[in-house]
């Protein structure tokens, strides 16, 4: 099989999740102070 068709949406995956987690992260500590 072709790595990088399972390479890329794994990064994609986990890229889009990291940002989403860092958001919602920001979001709750601009929220809380």
């Amino acid at each position: 099989p072709h790595l990088e068709a399972v390479v890329l949406p794994v990064a994609l995956f986990y890229g889009g999740a990291a940002q989403f987690a860092a958001g919602m992260w920001e979001y709750r500590v601009n929220n809380s102070s």
